[in-house]
């Protein structure tokens, strides 16, 4: 079971250049140095382009960068407007150090007039941890970082953008962002107090805004010895275009930010026990001047 902190999450009207900087935040994080952790601790991760992806129509763009870390090093794979893959899919492997993961970043924008397209971008991540000791208990503290960002403008068009993690099923976090010209705005997952996407999205009272949900959360693990947990999650950049202008970026990465053997962690002494410990010495020093 999961203990979810650092959970500092914002909404706000994104400025022209919010998710490039924070798309090359990420990118420079996934280059860091490569620090092993211990071999105790089996941790597989992938992502990969999903079935229900679809073409973007002849004008608009879209695309998609998966990417993998594994020891430090970096390998990416891309998707164009027509779902032609550059490189390979799925990525991802056996992470050996600090700072290895997986992550996907899509974007689409355009324009249409008076046409009836509707089309998305879809990706899916699966992760494995498993503690493979036969003694001791570890901790797994994973990362994600994420940028959802959407805004639409015109008579009819709507761009949508969705990130989910989940634990054996049950959802530990949730982005959605909804900007549409026509049937007004909406958000939804942890930043508004709710994990369910199964649930009405928040009516923000506005339509076609430019939204954006951006940051970064940790996850930590404790698996016991020959304990393992499964986690999934997905990408999903949604499009429904009639008559109007729309820009949209999903991103995510998913890493390992520690991992701690908790019979080797220290162990601090309880409060009380130091507070007895010094009144007793203030006692035994009133005592010595008391007979001196």
């Amino acid at each position: 079971m999961f203990n979810n902190f650092s959970t500092q999450f914002r909404l706000t009207k994104p400025s022209a250049l919010a998710g490039v900087i924070f798309s090359a935040i990420l990118l420079v994080a996934a280059e860091a140095s490569a620090t092993p952790f211990d071999t105790s601790v089996s941790i597989t991760a992938s992502v990969n382009l999903n079935v229900f992806s679809s073409e973007a129509p002849a004008g608009l763009t879209q695309s998609g960068t998966f990417s993998q870390v594994i020891g430090g090093a970096m390998i990416a794979s891309t998707v164009d407007n027509t779902l032609n893959i550059t490189g390979t899919l799925p990525l991802g492997g056996t992470l050996t150090d600090i700072d290895d993961g997986v992550g996907m970043r899509f974007q689409s924008s355009g324009n249409s007039s008076d046409a009836t397209d509707s089309f998305e971008l879809f990706g899916d991540y699966r992760i494995s941890l498993a503690n493979t000791s036969v003694t001791d208990t570890f901790k797994i503290t994973l990362g994600l970082e994420f940028v959802n960002s959407v805004d639409a403008s015109g008579q009819d068009v709507g761009s949508e953008g969705e990130i989910i993690l989940e634990e054996e099923g049950t959802k530990i976090f949730f982005s959605n962002l909804i900007s549409d010209t026509l049937i007004g705005d909406g958000a939804g997952g942890l930043s508004f107090g709710n994990p369910s996407y199964d649930i009405i999205l928040a009516d923000l009272g506005t339509a076609g805004a430019a939204l954006l949900d951006e940051n970064s959360i940790l996850f930590d693990f404790i698996l016991a010895p020959g304990q393992t947990v499964s986690l999934t999650g997905q990408n999903d950049l949604m499009v429904d275009l009639f008559n109007g202008d729309y820009r949209a970026l999903v991103e995510s990465r998913i890493f390992v930010s520690a991992v701690a053997n908790q019979a080797t962690q220290p162990q601090p002494v309880p409060e009380p026990a130091g507070l007895w410990l010094f009144v007793a010495g203030l006692m035994g020093l009133r005592a010595v001047r008391r007979f001196c």
